[in-house]
């Protein structure tokens, strides 16, 4: 009983090169479609680190920047509410000083001037304890010692 077993080598080989080539062209399509030439660490095991590196630093430097506009807006809103008390201030500097010129005041607008001199007042406390940034005060004085990070990375260097 003889066993024969017909083969075409150079069939074999053509579908083996038809396979490979078929891989490549993927993962070349792969690469231009992403963007990106290194896409596993089975296309260049050391450049795959330090594109994750990079990739890593990137994703910090976003929320550097969030952070960086958080702190933006803290002093925009802290400015607005201060700009508010600088002219309630103001104001009352000119009640205080009309209310020293004892020879033009008569009793009544004198009491009106103490009148609004102590609704300025409560919009001064009203103002400072209103303010906030989400669900911190700004002006009340809880305040202090806040500090924003901006940098790819927690340290004091970024």
């Amino acid at each position: 009983m003889s066993l024969s077993v017909n083969t075409n080598i150079s069939a074999i080989e053509a579908y083996n090169n038809l396979n490979a080539t078929n891989n490549a062209m993927q993962t070349t399509i792969n690469q231009l479609s992403s963007g990106l030439q290194i896409q596993t660490a089975a296309d260049n095991a050391a450049g795959y680190v330090i594109s994750q590196g990079l990739q890593t630093q990137a994703n910090g430097l976003g929320v550097a920047i969030n952070n960086g506009q958080d702190a933006n807006s803290v002093l925009q809103i802290a400015t607005g509410a201060m700009n508010q008390q600088i002219s309630i201030l103001e104001t009352m500097n000119q009640l205080a000083t009309q209310a020293a010129n004892g020879g033009a005041s008569n009793p009544n607008s004198l009491s009106a001037d103490n009148q609004e001199f102590a609704a300025l007042q409560n919009q001064l406390d009203q103002i400072a304890n209103s303010t906030q940034f989400g669900n911190q005060q700004l002006l009340n004085g809880s305040f202090s010692g806040e500090s924003f990070q901006i940098g790819a990375y927690e340290s004091a260097n970024d």
